[in-house]
């Protein structure tokens, strides 16, 4: 887990993707078989399914080349993790459109218990590793380029999910690193 002197490196994304991931099976389970109200509940997986795929892509691109070097055994694990997952998002984002609700919210319900279990692998196995062979400034540079090359239409989805989910002393640190029209939205958006 990040230290509040350390850059953060997964803890904070991590936390926005658990509340993604519980809201969405909590709105699909309250959507029962009504196809009507599970309208919103469809588009909230859409939602959900861009945000692990862009946070998957930032570690794929930004994380792994650092790692394959110089902890090759943790960008094996990690990269055969990602594949199994891709898999399962691949899957549930195929469901989305024509699954009864009941089947979604099973799926979604797997997708998060198995994306948990990621996170914990990722956070308390190899973020030390990880940590040992990446620099603070590398962890730095990572954070604010998984910021730049996520599509300005999914940023603000994305980071209202973190911000919701950290500490508020940690709101104002993060978004004090946020391009400044993105900060002053989520900032009101955020209260």
């Amino acid at each position: 887990m990040a230290t509040d002197t350390a850059p953060d490196l997964f803890t904070h994304v991590h936390k926005g993707i658990r509340k993604a991931l519980f809201e969405l099976a909590l709105a699909l389970g309250r959507a029962a078989d009504a196809p009507a109200a599970s309208r919103p509940e469809r588009g909230l997986a859409r939602d959900v399914v861009r945000f692990l795929r862009q946070h998957g892509d930032n570690e794929d691109t930004l994380v792994l080349p650092l790692l394959e070097t110089r902890a090759p055994d943790v960008f094996d694990r990690m990269r055969r993790a990602h594949a199994e997952i891709d898999a399962m998002i691949d899957a549930f984002s195929t469901a989305i459109d024509d699954a009864p609700s009941s089947a979604l919210y099973t799926a979604a319900c797997q997708l998060t218990a198995s994306y948990l279990e990621h996170t914990r692998v990722e956070e308390l196995e190899l973020e030390h590793r990880i940590r040992a062979v990446v620099s603070d400034a590398e962890l730095r540079a990572i954070g604010a380029a998984s910021v730049t090359r996520t599509p300005e239409d999914q940023r603000a989805m994305m980071t209202a999910f973190v911000l919701a989910a950290i500490p508020r002393v940690q709101v104002e640190a993060h978004l004090a690193k946020l391009p400044r029209e993105l900060a002053s939205s989520l900032r009101a958006r955020v209260g």
